[in-house]
């Protein structure tokens, strides 16, 4: 298999470190992402407006060049989100949509994204140095 990122392929399977990895697309990894307790406001990292369930949002997610977890560090609402990718050499970067939800398992309650559609995407090779 390639070891060039294919962001339109559902999964493949790789060996990583003698244990087998499953590689899927951006939207696949990053549906169900936790924002954390569902009883903390979710809010956009410009504006501070508070995104509830059901809201639309969009998210700015990288995965370091040497890393397995991808990190989602930064959610906007729908009117502070980036147009596009400014991208780091190193890191994988992607520029999603989706929308807020609430999963519940045993009583507790936490924040996370689905309906994640793939805007922009940026591979590790390009870019400019960190």
């Amino acid at each position: 298999m390639s070891d060039t990122p294919d962001v339109h392929n559902n999964w493949k399977v790789e060996a990583v470190e003698d244990e087998p990895a499953v590689t899927a697309t951006p939207s696949r990894v990053c549906t169900g992402y936790s924002f954390g307790a569902g009883d903390v406001p979710t809010r956009c990292v410009d504006c501070q407006t508070r995104l509830r369930d059901g809201a639309y949002v969009e998210a700015y997610a990288y995965q370091l060049e040497d890393e397995t977890q991808w990190d989602l560090p930064r959610l906007y609402c729908r009117g502070c989100a980036p147009i596009e990718l400014t991208p780091t050499q190193g890191v994988t970067e992607l520029l999603i949509r989706g929308r807020l939800g609430t999963t519940t398992y045993k009583h507790h309650h936490t924040t996370t994204l689905g309906y994640v559609e793939l805007l922009a995407y940026s591979p590790p090779g390009s870019g400019t140095p960190p």
